[in-house]
């Protein structure tokens, strides 16, 4: 059954001895469950199974769930399923476009993968001419004046160059 909850008690707190306690008018909606039989014996099944892992449960119909799951349910997901089938020649083309840009970032790599080194400091070694990580390993830092360099980066910037 469908009920009503009794009405909340709203508790003012005042100073010294001048709180109140009232009720407001908001009645919380709750589920009255009639319990009429007690079944020692005889009850029948729950459809609640134990969990594959044992840390729990799982009813019946998830358990049709996890077995259908291979298998589609509805054209729309049989369609789904024969479109991502389908990308092979897709994929291999767009294998066959990622590989031009693995050839052009060694030619200008991405600086701010360096630790240290930011989008301001990639734009000013952009400036000065290096765009790769060899050309970073290369620079020395005494002699450089046109980005302050920390040894750190062309430390790192040979191991990434290899």
């Amino acid at each position: 059954d469908q009920i009503k909850g009794e009405k909340t008690i709203n508790f003012v707190k005042r100073r010294r001895k001048h709180s109140s306690k009232r009720t407001k008018g908001h009645r919380q909606q709750l589920t009255l469950v009639r319990i009429t039989d007690i079944l020692e014996k005889g009850a029948g099944k729950s459809g609640v199974k134990a969990a594959l892992n044992g840390s729990g449960f799982m009813s019946a119909d998830m358990i049709e769930r996890a077995a259908n799951k291979g298998a589609p349910a509805s054209k729309k997901a049989e369609a789904a399923a024969a479109r991502a089938s389908q990308p092979k020649k897709a994929a291999a083309k767009t294998a066959a476009k990622t590989e031009k840009p693995a050839a052009k970032a060694s030619a200008s790599d991405d600086l701010t993968v360096i630790n240290g080194i930011g989008p301001a400091a990639a734009k000013k070694f952009e400036a000065a001419g290096i765009t790769s990580y060899a050309a970073l390993a290369a620079v020395d830092v005494d002699t450089f004046d046109a980005v302050k360099v920390k040894p750190e980066w062309v430390a790192e910037a040979a191991d990434l160059a290899k």
